[in-house]
């Protein structure tokens, strides 16, 4: 993976922000609160991304 490279994970890759600056995985709820409507909302606009990519690995 190229630096410069846009990554987009889901949530089991939390820590790939350190490694890789251009990284994107969604927001996670605390144990004391909920998200808010931008985080939903971000993690929704994350998702909708990662599923094409998902698809093409599923073929």
């Amino acid at each position: 993976m190229l630096p410069e490279q846009l990554c987009l994970a889901d949530k089991g890759y939390q820590g790939l922000a350190k490694l890789h600056p251009y990284s994107c995985t969604p927001t996670k709820k605390s144990a004391k609160s909920k998200l808010d409507k931008e985080e939903r909302q971000y993690n929704q606009i994350l998702a909708s991304l990662r599923i094409v990519a998902e698809h093409t690995n599923r073929r």
